[in-house]
Parts: C-alpha cells; structure tokens; sequence
C-alpha cells in the first residue's frame, strides 16, 4: 500500500486553487484497434503510450503526455518522464535530470503511481499508465473498482499522513464517477508530537463528470475529526482516467480545500 509519507513536502506548500488543471489531450486520437501491453512486458516490440494524471508541488493539477514505453529497449522516449526505466518498472532517470519512482499497490497491469524528484521544473506526484482508448469504455453498465488511496491533510501546524481503501462507482450511461474513501488508518502530528490513528474518516465525493475517458470534479462530503470542512463549504473534488483495455483499471488525484483557506486535503489513488 501507498504511504501517505510521500505527501508530506506538499502538504507544507499546501494547494493552489483546485480549478483548471495542466495540459495534456484526451485519447480521443488513439486507434480504435490498439494494443494494450502491460507495463511490466519487457520483450514486446509495441510501443505503449503514456498519459499521466498528477499534482505538482503547489498543489495543481496537471495531466498530459508522459512519454512513449518501448519495452524491450526499456526507454521512455519524448513526454514528461523521458529517459531510462529500468526492467523492474520502478525507476526512470530521467534524461532532464531526476528521477521518478513508480510503485504499484494495486497489482494494476497498464497503471501506476509515480513520484518525481530532482527535476528542474515542478516536482509531480499522480498516477501514469496507458489510457483506455474513447472507443474501448463501456457506454452501458455501472462497475466497481476497488483499491487503495494515500492522502496528506494539512491545517496549519496540524497535518495527517493516511492510507486507505478507495470505491469507485462508475455510471457510464450517465457519464458520472462515484469516490468512496474510508478505512484510514496513520499518524497525526501537531506541535511536534505525532500519534497514531484509525478510523480517521470518510470522504465521498459524488457526481463526478465523465468526458471520454477522464472524469473531474463532484460534490464532497466528509465525516471524521481527520476531514473536518468548515461551514463554508469546499473546493476541489477528484480528477482521474481510466487505463487499460475496456477501463479495466482507473486512477487519480483527490484535492480538496475549505473555502476561504484552512484545511486541505490531497492525494493519489489507484483501482482495478
């Protein structure tokens, strides 16, 4: 499972404005024929291409073009992780300088999270993988996709590093995502002492938007000491894609802000 841990250095910064996002298109150019390859694959001669979801160090979402795998070669040619990944599928060095770090908790084929370091632009933090072609999701049906989510919550000198399991309820009739987080246990420091805690809350965030194969936004509700909102309210919800043949995996980022500053909370989580 994730460890809330690789959060902690943005949750110091804490997030922008959880509107927008970065740049990077929709898939709605891949082949209707496309071959899925898993990522592990170290002999295929298909390339895969890689789009990532993530948030950078200030908090701000951004998506787009990570690069193409070459599998056999173990490169990632052009794209945001350029360089060489090795044949265990956990490092890139990264041609600009850098690296990033991919694990997989969720024993995911075509997905993966992965973690920037050293790089001369904005660090990232989301998830990478080949994205389902427009034209290989469902348009019928409401599956559940089950996971785990690492999530940093910040207000002030308080902050929580938690990990968790995560649902995702997708209605491809009607084009919504439903986020289901809860099971969190991890610590909490404030003033310098920190604790241990379980059952830390819940956050639910409904009505997401499905466009093509990348949902954003939705309605938050929270419960526990841990996601306490303000009565004014929130910002931000859940940004995600679906990778693999038939959206069989699904990841993303949550980023959630009180209205008017104070807590935040933010994280990566993957499905399948």
């Amino acid at each position: 499972m994730m460890t809330g841990k690789w959060l902690a250095p943005m949750a110091m910064i804490g997030l922008a404005a959880c509107g927008g996002g970065g740049g990077g298109s929709d898939n709605t150019g891949m082949p209707v024929d496309q071959v899925y390859v898993p990522l592990a694959d170290t002999t295929a001669t298909e390339a895969t291409d890689l789009q990532f979801v993530a948030i950078t160090n200030d908090g701000t979402l951004a998506r787009g073009d990570a690069g193409t795998l070459d599998h056999d070669a173990n490169t990632v040619t052009s794209g945001t992780l350029r360089g060489a990944i090795n044949a265990a599928r956990t490092t890139v060095t990264l041609d600009g300088g850098g690296t990033a770090t991919l694990t997989n908790p969720d024993g995911t084929d075509h997905l993966r999270i992965f973690r920037t370091a050293g790089t001369a632009t904005d660090d990232l933090f989301g998830v990478v993988g080949q994205v389902t072609n427009t034209g290989d999701l469902p348009t019928t049906g409401n599956p559940v996709y089950r996971g785990s989510v690492s999530l940093t919550v910040a207000d002030g000198a308080e902050l929580y590093n938690l990990d968790g399991d995560v649902r995702i309820t997708a209605d491809f009739e009607n084009s919504r995502i439903r986020s289901d987080f809860d099971s969190f246990d991890g610590t909490r420091t404030d003033g310098g002492t920190t604790t241990s805690v379980t059952d830390a809350g819940t956050i639910t965030i409904t009505n997401g938007v499905l466009s093509g194969t990348r949902f954003t936004g939705g309605s938050v509700t929270t419960t526990g000491e841990a996601f306490e909102l303000d009565g004014g309210g929130s910002t931000g919800g859940t940004s995600g894609q679906f990778f693999g043949p038939e959206g069989a995996e699904i990841g993303g980022v949550v980023r959630v802000t009180e209205s008017g500053g104070g807590r935040s909370i933010f994280g990566v989580y993957s499905a399948d």
